[in-house]
């Protein structure tokens, strides 16, 4: 999963919601780890000083935090390190994302990404 995606459902009441009713374990990479845990607090305040959210705040960012922790699997750049060349040359218009693909290489598992770019060419 991507950072992206994986802030977005984490601030959405579904998102938290899906996650919590079908657990699953999601691979992330350490860097989507990192990303996500200066990204939620980072987001969820942008919202409040918006007003876009309730009093909740606070215990549903909690709630995420909590869904990361226990339904992740997080792997280290060092075992995705083999999978890069092909991880890359599968994603040309976003190379950045390659650690995705390769978790996606390593484990198996699915991509869930809402990135337009990965639409063509996987």
């Amino acid at each position: 999963m991507d950072t992206n995606t994986l802030v977005g459902e984490l601030l959405r009441t579904r998102g938290r919601d899906y996650m919590l009713q079908a657990p699953h374990t999601y691979f992330l990479s350490e860097r989507v780890l990192s990303e996500t845990h200066y990204e939620l607090p980072r987001r969820a305040t942008r919202m409040i000083a918006g007003g876009a959210v309730g009093p909740r705040i606070q215990a549903n960012l909690a709630l995420a935090l909590r869904i990361v922790a226990e339904q992740t699997t997080v792997i280290s750049t060092a075992l995705l390190r083999p999978y890069e060349q092909e991880a890359r040359l599968r994603i040309p218009r976003d190379p950045d994302d390659w650690e995705l693909v390769a978790v996606a290489l390593l484990t198996g598992a699915d991509i869930w990404t809402n990135d337009a770019v990965w639409v063509v060419g996987w």
